[in-house]
C-alpha cells in the first residue's frame, strides 16, 4: 500500500500492531481515497478508528473527478472508465459526516448519486450546486429535496457553469425553496436561474431573521411583478448586502420610481446595481432620492461610464454613501472553496435580452 504520492510501502499486515494509534491516524490520513478503504477493513480495531474519515472537511466534485481536502492535505480522485466511478461521490459523502463546504457543478453527479448520502451531512454549512439543478428536463425533482433537507446550511450558492448557455426554463420555485430545512440561512447566491415572485416571497418569509448576504445579479426575474420582489426584500430585516437583477429594474413595466420607492426601506448597507443607457436619467434620481439610510457603499455595473461623469458635479457630492464601479469581467471564479478546479462562475450578470416563457413562468 502505498502512501498518496510516495513511492514507500506500508507493511500494514505485519506493523500495525506496534504502532500506536495516533501513528496509525497520521499515516491513515496522507493515504488517497481507495487505500484508506482498503487499510480500514483490515481489522475490525482499525475500522473502528479510522471510520469515518474525520479529517476531511471540503468536497469538489467536479465533471471529470473528485477532491477531498482535510486542512493539512488534499486528496484526488480522477474520473476512469469503469462502472464504479458513479458511486465515488455517494461513498465520498458517507465516508466524510464532517463535511462543512461542498461544491458538487455538475448535475452529472446529482443524477448518479444515492438520495440517501445527503442524510449524515448534519455538519455542512456551504453548498454550491450548478443552476441546471432547476431545468424541468433534468428531472431532478426528487434528488432537489433530498439536497435541500441538510439542516444546518448557512450558506447556499447556485451557480452557472461556464459551458452552458443561460436558460430562462431553470425556474426557482416557490416549492423548491419549501423543500430547504435549514433554519438559518446567511448568504444565498443565486444566477443562472429564473427566480419567481412566489420564490422570492417564500425566501424572505422563510429567512427574514437571518439572511445578510443576497446576490441575485445573475438570475432573471419576471419585471411586472415587479412589486413582489421587492416588498420581499424590505421584509429582509437583518440584509447587510445585496446585489439586485437587471430584469427587476428594467423600464418596460412602470416608471422606476412608483415602483422603487420601496428601495428606502432596505436594511442593506451596500447594494449593487446594473445600468442602462436608457436608465441614466432614473439613475440619477435613483441614487439622489431612493437609496435607503443606512446605505454606505453603492457599487454600479456601469458599461455606459456615463454616472461617473455626473458623479462629478456638486449635486452628487453630498450622497451619504460611496460609489463605487465594477465590470462584469471583474470576478469570474471563487478559487478557495473550488481546490482549483473552477466549472462554475461566481459572478455572472443576467442582462437584456429577456425571454421570459410565459406558458408557465412566473407561476409558481
Amino acid at each position: 500500500m502505498k502512501l498518496n504520492g510516495g513511492n514507500k510501502k506500508l507493511l500494514v499486515g505485519e506493523s500495525h500492531g506496534m504502532l500506536s494509534d495516533e501513528t496509525i491516524a497520521e499515516i491513515f490520513e496522507q493515504l488517497a481515497p481507495k487505500e484508506r478503504a482498503r487499510f480500514s477493513v483490515i481489522n475490525k480495531h482499525l475500522y473502528n478508528l479510522l471510520h469515518p474519515w474525520s479529517d476531511i472537511n471540503r468536497i469538489t466534485a467536479h465533471k471529470v473527478g473528485i477532491v477531498l481536502a482535510s486542512d493539512r492535505y488534499i486528496l484526488e480522485v480522477h474520473n476512469t472508465t469503469g462502472k464504479t466511478d458513479v458511486n465515488k461521490l455517494t461513498s465520498a459523502l458517507h465516508n466524510s459526516p464532517f463535511i462543512q463546504k461542498l461544491v458538487i457543478s455538475s448535475t452529472d453527479h446529482i443524477r448518479t448519486i444515492s438520495a440517501t448520502a445527503f442524510d449524515c451531512l448534519s455538519n455542512l454549512r456551504e453548498l454550491t450546486l450548478p443552476c441546471d439543478i432547476f431545468d424541468k428536463q433534468s428531472n431532478l425533482h426528487d434528488k432537489i429535496k433530498a439536497i435541500f433537507s441538510i439542516k444546518r446550511l448557512l450558506v447556499l450558492r447556485i451557480l452557472k457553469r461556464f459551458d452552458t448557455p443561460r436558460k430562462a426554463m431553470n425556474i426557482m420555485r416557490a416549492e423548491h425553496v419549501e423543500y430547504l430545512q435549514a433554519n438559518a440561512i446567511k448568504m444565498l447566491k443565486l444566477q443562472g436561474v429564473s427566480l419567481t415572485g412566489a420564490a422570492m416571497e417564500k425566501i424572505s418569509n422563510k429567512y427574514s431573521n437571518s439572511l445578510k448576504y443576497l446576490c441575485l445579479m445573475g438570475v432573471l426575474v419576471h419585471t411586472p411583478d415587479g412589486a413582489i420582489y421587492l416588498k420581499a426584500l424590505c421584509n429582509l430585516k437583518c440584509l447587510c448586502k445585496v446585489t439586485l437583477p437587471p430584469s427587476l429594474l428594467s423600464l418596460s413595466s412602470k416608471p422606476l420610481y412608483q415602483e422603487c420607492r420601496m428601495l428606502q426601506k432596505l436594511t442593506a448597507k451596500y447594494l449593487c446595481v446594473y445600468v442602462y443607457e436608457s436608465e441614466i436619467v432614473e439613475i440619477r434620481y435613483f441614487m439622489k432620492k431612493l437609496m435607503p439610510l443606512t446605505l454606505r457603499e453603492l457599487c454600479l455595473h456601469d458599461p455606459t461610464h456615463m454616472v461617473a461623469s455626473d458623479l462629478k458635479s456638486d449635486e452628487f457630492r453630498k450622497l451619504h454613501f460611496k460609489v463605487t464601479f465594477c465590470k462584469r469581467t471583474d470576478s469570474l471564479y471563487q478559487q478557495e472553496w473550488m481546490h482549483g478546479h473552477c466549472e462554475l462562475l461566481s459572478h455572472m450578470v443576467w442582462v437584456q435580452p429577456y425571454k421570459h416563457f410565459n406558458t408557465e413562468y412566473p407561476h409558481p
